[in-house]
């Protein structure tokens, strides 16, 4: 028994002290950082599991290290950029700084097949289907049932004057659901409240963006943690399942349909219905994409809108001032919203801009390094010190370090200032401000 239990020590220890040395050791590079923690890296030494935002965090670290730094998510090793310079380059240089891993495997525990969750030529491929598709021009037939559902929850009685709301979060991913499920599954909350199946629908979209949603914030976390997770829950497995047999159904459906009408896609999947050609998307491919949508459109879109209202409510001189734009172009109530219309709205535009300079939907993005390289060798002359990265290496750029820089705003970026976008910084750097970050495809 004593020679077994010393076995099972040794066995152990070796097995730490290789995972350690081949996971959990920074390479002897020069750059900066916290020392990573045995599976969790930066993870719980930083505070990210205890709920401190990714944006506190790195800006905390940038302080502390200056623009170029490493962060471990998890066993992941990241070096973090903070000069526009070094993120022009690598944000301009794709065939050497593709989709980072650290994205990739977040997003692919939900939707393997998704754009955001491919690398490569597959990416190219899904890329030059899907990207089109989601161009202003091909969605702008969608601002009416867009702007239904919004009045449908301005008048559904859950805002009340001068009361203090504290759900505003969940009732716009709940306004986001219906959005989705009304133009991209055809399906209206309100005209199938009696219906059975829909209810559960609506439930199970819910369920689903509150559970992925979950899963992956743990991104620091073992990925094998993770699957356990999603496979193991049973609200997610049914959502997902729901969600599937659904989506499923609208593309038959529309596949049979468009062969005998020739009319335009009445909704988002009508759209991707094109794709199925000897090039195109398969419907596992197809059901991936969907999802994608539905938690990303879902979760940035709510989160934008909850942090305009935040900012705009504390803040009485910009709203008199989207007031007054408002009534010079002549839009009411019972105004029919249009793209062009909503092209005039300058002021309200750098409104969106600001509050996304602050809040960012997306607090960082990965590249993942297929060279080795070194970023800011041409710009020695300027001061910029030059990153030497090998390949496998991941980027992380943080967008709320470099929107609240001083070198590359002229007014103060600390103070929320709409008309910035106006005058001063009007001419801004353009990696100065990545606000919903397309960059992430």
């Amino acid at each position: 028994m004593l020679i077994a239990a010393v076995l099972i020590v040794i066995a152990i220890s070796l097995i730490y002290i290789i995972l350690k040395y081949r996971y959990y050791t920074d390479p002897d590079d020069g750059i900066p950082g916290l020392p990573p923690e045995f599976l969790f890296g930066h993870s719980r030494s930083t505070g990210l599991l205890s709920g401190t935002s990714v944006s506190v965090i790195l800006s905390r670290l940038q302080q502390r290290y200056g623009d170029v730094f490493t962060f471990w998510w998890g066993h992941k090793r990241s070096i973090v950029l903070n000069r526009i310079e070094h993120v022009q380059y690598v944000l301009s240089n794709r065939h050497i700084y593709d989709q980072g891993s650290i994205t990739a495997d977040g997003f692919s525990l939900i939707a393997p097949s998704g754009l955001i969750s491919l690398q490569g030529k597959i990416w190219k491929r899904h890329a030059r289907i899907i990207l089109p598709i989601l161009k202003r021009a091909k969605i702008a037939h969608l601002i009416d049932k867009i702007t239904e559902c919004t009045d449908d929850l301005i008048h559904s009685g859950q805002f009340i004057d001068n009361h203090v709301n504290t759900k505003l979060a969940q009732q716009f991913n709940q306004l986001f659901t219906n959005i989705f499920a009304r133009t991209a599954l055809n399906y209206d909350p309100n005209t199938n409240k009696s219906s059975s199946s829909s209810s559960e629908l609506s439930l199970a979209l819910t369920d689903f963006i509150e559970q992925s949603a979950r899963a992956m914030l743990a991104a620091g976390l073992p990925r094998i943690l993770q699957h356990l997770f999603l496979r193991m829950n049973q609200t997610y497995q049914r959502a997902r399942q729901i969600i599937h047999s659904h989506i499923l159904a609208i593309i038959h459906h529309e596949l049979s349909r468009v062969k005998q009408v020739n009319e335009k896609p009445s909704n988002l999947i009508s759209s991707f219905i094109n794709s199925f050609d000897h090039d195109g998307l398969n419907e596992d491919e197809l059901f991936d994409e969907i999802i994608l949508l539905l938690i990303g459109g879902t979760e940035t879109t709510s989160s934008a809108l909850s942090w305009f209202v935040y900012y705009v409510s504390k803040r009485p001189s910009v709203q008199e001032q989207i007031k007054k734009e408002l009534k010079q172009n002549n839009i009411t109530v019972d105004t029919q919203l249009t793209v062009e219309l909503l092209d005039h709205l300058v002021y309200v535009d750098a409104v969106v801009k600001e509050v996304l300079r602050h809040a960012p939907v997306v607090s960082a993005i990965t590249r993942c390094t297929l060279q080795n390289d070194e970023i800011g060798k041409e710009l020695k002359s300027d001061g910029l010190p030059t990153v030497h990265v090998r390949a496998g290496d991941t980027i992380t750029i943080v967008m709320n370090n470099i929107h609240h820089d001083p070198r590359y705003w002229k007014l103060d970026p600390q103070v929320f200032l709409p008309e910035r976008f106006l005058d001063e910084d009007r001419d801004h750097h353009p990696c100065a401000f990545l606000p919903v970050s397309i960059h992430l495809f």
